[in-house]
């Protein structure tokens, strides 16, 4: 007999997740802390749009194994947009309860040394990382939508903790496109709601405030880290019917033969936004924001990285990229990526050549190079900002690429 499911499983598997685009990703967020407290997230719906006529983008379609794991990765139906169905597989646990921490290709939760004052660790940096201790993986949605194929009878409230939330969110699609090149274009930036509404992050507008001074939680932004990881297809397998739609399950689901992951940008969005924590008054009520940073440690890209047995902390990833340049948003001006920079280059792509593929449903086929991204978000717990003091904190990620 089939086991019916329950209402609470029913509800946690409603929730909302994410609303992207290439050209505009939105994510709303309210946020704790790594350090302190707990922390989620909310979103919407998610939706892709090319931003040049030469490229287009397509959904990952999977097929599973009756082990819940995946047997065919592939595109779907390439096209100017995609509008991505809200998940129902996985969504019940798709909120930060943590940060995380890492260079986007691996990313971690460390260990951390036992605290016997808790105020000292609000007044200070956080807790304090125990280097000779191994980390934990950081799961995201995608391992805890994987999770819970695999243990379709384990109600979601008694998952292992290491997947009762995810800690980073996890966003899979296809380009296709007529060049090997593909850039992230200079206005990339990620915006704060409030500059959004019109108003630099200084100000302080009605339930922004945060309990920890007097400065806007949307501060938050300093924090959030993106990565894009890469994957390029040297094989591409799409089946169509005769009425020309493409066959998305089965025996005939879209598969590909791509290259190993290789990540293609880690980036600061945000260098410019700093909390300044008061560490000599042990006040933790008169904290500052600085939102007009052109220097120093927020211009790094600092993140702790597993050893053998243990982990240790990278003060400065030079090969990271920190935003440069300027935009205007709603006449506020905004921290943007500032130069383009390639999200398609690999040590060795030889094997990478063209493949033959449907331009619509019409039959026409022309050639194209396809990439396998996946989109990496998430809140990089070495920063001040990640803190229950930006509890609350909302902003949008807006990328072009070229």
């Amino acid at each position: 007999m089939k086991k019916k499911t329950s209402r609470k499983r029913h509800l946690f598997l409603t929730k909302n997740f994410i609303m992207m685009l290439v050209m505009l990703v939105v994510i709303i967020v309210a946020v704790s802390a790594w350090f302190t407290q707990y922390k989620t997230v909310t979103a919407d719906s998610i939706s892709v749009k090319a931003a040049s006529t030469e490229s287009q983008i397509a959904r990952c379609i999977k097929t599973y194994n009756s082990d819940g794991t995946v047997k065919t990765d592939g595109p779907g139906t390439f096209g100017d947009k995609v509008v991505f169905d809200i998940p129902t597989d996985f969504s019940s646990l798709a909120k930060f309860s943590k940060d995380c921490t890492g260079n986007g290709m691996d990313l971690i939760v460390p260990e951390f040394n036992v605290t016997n004052d808790f105020e000292s660790v609000r007044k200070n940096d956080g807790k304090e990382v125990n280097e000779n201790l191994a980390s934990s993986p950081a799961r995201s949605n995608l391992d805890i939508a994987q999770y819970a194929r695999q243990n379709p009878t384990v109600d979601a409230e008694n998952y292992p903790d290491e997947y009762k939330d995810c800690k980073l969110y996890e966003l899979e699609f296809y380009i296709r496109s007529k060049s090997k090149d593909i850039s992230l274009q200079a206005n990339s930036l990620l915006v704060s709601e409030t500059e959004l509404r019109g108003h630099n992050l200084s100000t302080v507008l009605d339930g922004k405030k945060s309990e920890y001074g007097n400065f806007n939680v949307d501060g938050l932004v300093g924090a959030i880290r993106v990565a894009l990881i890469g994957e390029y297809c040297t094989e591409v397998i799409q089946n169509w019917t005769n009425t020309n739609q493409l066959i998305t399950e089965g025996d005939q689901a879209p598969t590909t033969v791509r290259s190993a992951k290789e990540k293609q940008l880690l980036w600061v969005p945000r260098p410019d936004v700093k909390l300044n924590v008061n560490q000599e008054t042990g006040n933790i009520t008169d904290w500052t924001l600085s939102t007009e940073v052109s220097s120093g440690d927020s211009y790094k890209a600092s993140y702790y990285t597993p050893t053998s047995g243990g982990v240790t902390k990278v003060e400065d990833d030079n090969s990271a990229v920190i935003s440069s340049g300027t935009e205007t948003v709603n006449n506020v001006s905004v921290k943007s990526l500032g130069e383009p920079t390639n999200i398609s280059h690999y040590p060795s792509s030889e094997n990478w050549d063209t493949v033959s593929l449907n331009i619509d449903t019409t039959g026409v086929r022309e050639n194209y190079y396809v990439t396998k991204y996946t989109l990496r978000v998430w809140i990089e717990g070495t920063d001040s900002e990640a803190r229950r003091a930006m509890d609350g904190g909302k902003f949008s990620i807006r990328l072009s690429f070229g």
